[in-house]
């Protein structure tokens, strides 16, 4: 259950960095986006489907290099932001740059990004 309880706090974590982010943003597009896509946290899966859903996605990532190991990132951020906002977040305009910002945070902090790592090993395990 190591893996899920680290899941958590990772979600945790960037739920706290999106909310961060959009409280500096303070601009109408981060409102909409927020009005938009405020009723998908309700609708949203439990947390194992979501485990599924990495494991099914990492499985397609050769994570033995720091390439493969940035992308296995990417693919765990944005199945965590589909899961927590919905799917129709990708569309918005800004998701990009959100999604890159987050990425760079989390790479930042060696403590977090170590953490991040195992737990990308972990969830990529059969």
């Amino acid at each position: 259950m190591e893996p899920i309880n680290r899941l958590n706090r990772l979600v945790e974590t960037l739920r706290q960095q999106i909310a961060d982010s959009a409280r500096r943003a303070g601009s109408t597009a981060g409102q909409s986006t927020s009005a938009t896509f405020g009723n998908a946290a309700q609708a949203r899966s439990a947390l194992p489907d979501l485990r599924l859903r990495i494991q099914d996605r990492l499985r397609a990532v050769d994570m033995s290099g720091p390439e493969g190991q940035h992308q296995a990132k990417r693919v765990f951020l944005e199945s965590v932001l589909a899961w927590e906002f919905g799917d129709k977040l990708q569309l918005d305009q800004q998701y990009t740059s959100l999604l890159d910002k987050i990425q760079e945070a989390v790479e930042t902090d060696p403590e977090f990004d170590r953490q991040f790592t195992a737990l990308l090993a972990d969830l990529s395990r059969p």
